[in-house]
């Protein structure tokens, strides 16, 4: 478990905008990955996926250069981790649903200042 956390370069929650209202990044990670044009993609390829005829989409996984990416629709977040390329993407996710009820709490508290 020590090993995968290693592993972890960033986790973000954000809205369906793409809008980071919480993140936690190593400091060698590069900003520019948190753009709103990435951190709402699974909002856009979930979307491209239902019309596909493929069903609800709940997570994505994507490997690109040097990160993985994991990304997950909970209730009106989105939370995304961030990893190296050689991240055991099954610990990832563990990690990932682990941190479901948090993010549920934070969308719960976002929806109650509506």
């Amino acid at each position: 478990m020590c090993s995968s956390m290693e592993d972890i370069l960033a986790i973000v929650i954000c809205d369906k905008d793409g809008v980071i209202l919480l993140k936690a990044t190593r400091p060698n990670f590069p900003e520019h990955a948190l753009e709103p044009a990435f951190t709402a993609s699974f909002i856009l390829t979930s979307d491209q996926m239902m019309k596909a005829g493929f069903g609800k989409t709940t997570q994505i996984i994507s490997a690109s250069g040097q990160y993985c990416t994991i990304q997950w629709g909970v209730a009106s977040l989105f939370l995304t981790l961030f990893a190296t390329q050689n991240a055991n993407m099954g610990m990832m996710i563990d990690i990932g649903k682990d941190l479901h009820s948090y993010v549920q709490n934070v969308s719960d508290s976002c929806d109650s200042c509506r």
